[in-house]
């Protein structure tokens, strides 16, 4: 039920779905286009968790895949996050 309601959104994948505390579920996804600023991505995440809360249960949270620092400049310096 989940795969088929996430294959709604057609820019996102789903990467995997855990069980978190609480009975909630975590569902992973990721973005298909890189070029989606970051105020987008939050406004596209609350739609699709929005959809799924009232489409498929309340226990779901979504989340984007954690992405690693992309500053070619910090990496130079050898500042690490």
């Amino acid at each position: 039920m989940l795969n088929k309601a996430i294959s709604r959104f057609t820019d996102v994948t789903l990467e995997h779905v855990s069980d978190g505390p609480g009975g909630f579920q975590n569902v992973f996804v990721t973005f298909s286009s890189s070029g989606i600023s970051i105020a987008e991505r939050g406004k596209r995440l609350l739609e699709i968790e929005d959809f799924l809360i009232k489409n498929v249960s309340h226990n779901i949270r979504i989340w984007h895949v954690p992405i690693g620092d992309k500053n070619s400049l910090r990496k130079l310096r050898g500042v690490q996050l």
